[in-house]
């Protein structure tokens, strides 16, 4: 069972409810109490937060007070989506002074959030721990003598910035939402380019016509990009329809020749047994009925009545047609062309400055063009195959070879980052918490887990995934980092209306 305790105490005593710029508070933050307040009627509350592993912690009551019964709102999130926890057995318990209060809830009282009933039955210094899956949150509190001391200390900690902006869990668990610690990363040199998608040369077959005639493509039709499996008849070509070089004449003349070199041949060797015939005449029969036997074997190859059927040898799908039914082919053109469905290429054209930082490359990052998630080249079993050693235009080819994903979409471009081994380290924050506003960059630092504080910052090199903060920002912080447009909007819905999703 781990336990994780929450020590600064900025973070553990700072109100759920943010300020607006005229400094009014806001004490009730949108939470469904389904009809119930808080015990006593308290206008301040305390926000408390801790994390685990898997689970956020955000739990809200007024200031403990001596043998006074405090109601303690608990919001469970998972840290893997951001969702809220839908069940499961939760017990809270306060321990002050050596005496405990403890209750046991077997289920929420709606998704996410528990509410427990507590009595502090000593003063002083206090630790609030709730478990849940199988872990532990904890937080200290306090547990004072009476409520106006309470109030007093609560009113101390309320968070005061003019950029603060409020967010409740209820709201960020209907929308695309997450925070994200700031870390401290090791960065190194960031190679920033377009590569082109393509299909690799040696995933690819060109199905040639082996004899002359009038094509038809089986089934009519042979749509670009269908799948097609190793050894299925994609293509057949009649050949009697033409009266040069007909196919079926042609099939007549080859069995004829090779039956007739096999049974020369077959006659001489038996001869030779005898020394009839010399060594030399033998060796003429062989070759003669190989050459007819390899002349009769082609053409027999997929032959079917006058017509030869042309087969794909791989599985994949069929990147180009080169024909229609009922063409005229001849013997030796590319009737298509089929490319294998596992492998991808990216083709980068890196600057020539960066000659020395490629060969140092250790990995890379792929945005593609339509704004879907980053990819990172060892999440596609990637690795790059090669590098230019000289420069065309300024520009140095770089060769990447990937498997296969729906997201990379061949004769598209995406955004690559080639990034070399880490020299230093950086604050780094996702690319998705950064925002930007007239050429400045924005963060939403977490102040609690309901409450964000709109923060300016100067950024440094991105690989796509992380970019480094040069100020701003320290490590251990947690900011926005899925979502952030949308505190953005409720931030300007706030300077609208003040007042807007908030009871008085």
């Amino acid at each position: 069972m781990k336990k994780f305790i929450l020590l600064t105490a900025a973070c553990m005593f700072a109100l759920s409810g943010c300020h607006n710029h005229g400094g009014e508070h806001h004490h009730d933050h949108g939470h469904d109490h389904d009809g119930e307040a808080h015990g006593h009627h308290h206008e301040e509350v305390i926000n408390m937060s801790a994390y685990s592993d898997n689970l956020e912690l955000c739990a809200e009551a007024a200031p403990f007070s001596l043998n006074e019964e405090r109601t303690v709102l608990a919001h469970f999130t998972r840290l893997s989506d951001f969702k809220p926890v839908r069940e499961g057995s939760c017990t809270a318990t306060l321990t002050a002074g050596g005496k405990t209060a403890t209750q046991t809830l077997d289920a929420p009282v709606k998704d996410g959030v528990y509410r427990f009933t507590l009595t502090p039955q000593a003063a002083g210094e206090a630790v609030l721990s709730f478990e849940l899956d199988g872990e532990t949150l904890t937080v200290a509190t306090v547990v004072f003598e009476d409520d106006e001391e309470g109030e007093e200390y609560a009113e101390e900690l309320e968070i005061k910035s003019g950029n603060a902006v409020p967010f409740t869990k209820e709201k960020s668990w209907n929308v695309d939402f997450r925070t994200d610690p700031v870390e401290i990363r090791r960065v190194g040199n960031t190679i920033r380019a377009m590569a082109l998608v393509d299909l690799p040369e040696a995933g690819e077959t060109a199905l040639t016509a082996r004899s002359s005639g009038v094509v038809s493509i089986t089934g009519g039709s042979l749509p670009e990009g269908v799948a097609v499996r190793a050894g299925a008849v994609l293509f057949s070509i009649n050949g009697n329809t033409i009266s040069d070089d007909n196919l079926n004449v042609r099939y007549v003349e080859a069995e004829s020749h090779y039956q007739l070199a096999k049974a020369e041949y077959e006659r001489k060797l038996a001869l030779a047994a005898d020394r009839i015939v010399s060594e030399s005449e033998l060796q003429q029969a062989k070759h003669d009925f190989d050459s007819a036997k390899a002349v009769y074997d082609n053409i027999r190859s997929g032959y079917n009545g006058g017509r030869q059927t042309v087969k794909s040898p791989i599985s994949g799908f069929v990147r180009s047609i080169n024909v229609r039914n009922g063409q005229y082919v001849e013997a030796g053109q590319t009737l298509a062309v089929v490319s294998t469905s596992d492998k991808l290429c990216l083709l980068a054209d890196v600057p020539s400055r960066y000659y020395s930082d490629i060969a140092r490359a250790n990995g890379a990052n792929i945005r593609p063009v339509n704004g879907s998630q980053t990819l990172s080249l060892d999440a596609l079993g990637g690795h790059m195959v090669s590098y230019g050693k000289s420069a065309e235009n300024g520009l140095i080819p770089v060769h990447f070879h990937i498997k296969s994903t729906p997201d990379l979409v061949p004769g598209t471009y995406v955004e690559m980052f080639i990034t070399t081994e880490g020299s230093r380290e950086a604050v780094c924050v996702p690319c998705g918490a950064i925002l930007e506003e007239m050429g400045n960059h924005f963060v939403y630092k977490q102040l609690n887990p309901e409450c964000f504080e709109k923060t300016q910052v100067m950024t440094g090199a991105s690989d796509g995934v992380y970019t480094e903060i040069l100020s701003g920002l320290e490590g251990g912080e947690r900011v926005v980092s899925k979502g952030a447009i949308l505190v953005k909007l409720s931030q300007a819905a706030g300077a609208l209306d003040p007042h807007a999703g908030h009871a008085h």
